[in-house]
């Protein structure tokens, strides 16, 4: 964004920051004299306001990507070579809505790249030899020892964290078990009392049985009750009837 898009009156720094804000891949310009400006880690501190979906690549112009000091060091760097800028290339045609493939990029920029190198090249020879000194070897030692205590905290922290969730499974785990001895206990109440009643229906069964055959008895007794009621009720018949003929002969004697 130059002045010339920013409105007279405008605060730039909102300006700037507004157009930012809606960039997701930004490429920083690090020289050795800029990287610790205040507006380009203004700039760099926008473009990775959302680390999942914003990228920030710092493009070393007279550096190496080793000597780029703190905040910067954090994003991966490009060093402004062939290399380096044909990387910078397929990344950004990846992330594009339609990609293109790597050898239609290879092609284009074995085209373009000779003359962005001599016009690199150029423009590094009018800006003159760097100002800022090299980095010393204690200050990369010591740029190196906090990165390795704050990988040792995030460790620490991803330990504590995964500690913390082990124990929530382990609780989640021991209620889960509570539960099912929980329904295995009502689940052998349950087969105990179907056993019981099939026990009480197994011994109802032998007793409707049992009466049966005692009915049956009662059926058959009665039965010959009845025949011997009716044989006996005939034999008085006869002894009534031979009364009465007895009586006859008599009084006609």
């Amino acid at each position: 964004m130059s002045d010339e898009e920013i409105q007279s009156g405008a605060r730039w720094n909102e300006s700037i920051a507004h157009s930012l804000d809606a960039t997701n891949f930004g490429i920083v310009c690090v020289t050795r004299s800029n990287q610790a400006a205040p507006w380009l880690l203004f700039e760099a501190g926008a473009l990775a306001k959302g680390l999942e979906q914003a990228r920030v690549v710092p493009l070393c112009i007279d550096l190496e990507p080793s000597d780029i000091t703190s905040p910067l060091h954090s994003f991966q760097a490009r060093k402004l070579d062939g290399e380096g800028m044909r990387r910078l290339v397929y990344e950004l045609s990846e992330l594009a809505e339609n990609p293109r493939p790597r050898d239609s990029i290879d092609t284009l920029f074995e085209a373009m790249w000779p003359r962005l190198e001599i016009a690199v090249a150029e423009a590094r020879s009018a800006s003159g030899p760097a100002t800022e000194p090299r980095r010393t070897l204690e200050d990369m030692l010591a740029e190196l020892v906090t990165r390795v205590r704050n990988i040792e905290r995030e460790i620490e922290q991803k330990e504590s964290d995964s500690h913390l969730e082990a124990k929530f499974i382990v609780d989640q785990l021991a209620h889960t078990r509570r539960a099912l001895e929980v329904q295995e206990r009502a689940a052998a109440h349950a087969a105990a009392n179907a056993e019981a009643t099939h026990a009480s229906y197994i011994t109802a069964k032998a007793r409707a049985a049992e009466l049966e055959m005692r009915l049956a008895e009662v059926r058959t007794a009665t039965d010959t009750m009845r025949r011997k009621l009716a044989e006996y009720d005939q034999l008085q018949q006869e002894a009534k009837k031979a009364r009465e003929r007895s009586g006859s002969l008599s009084g006609s004697s």
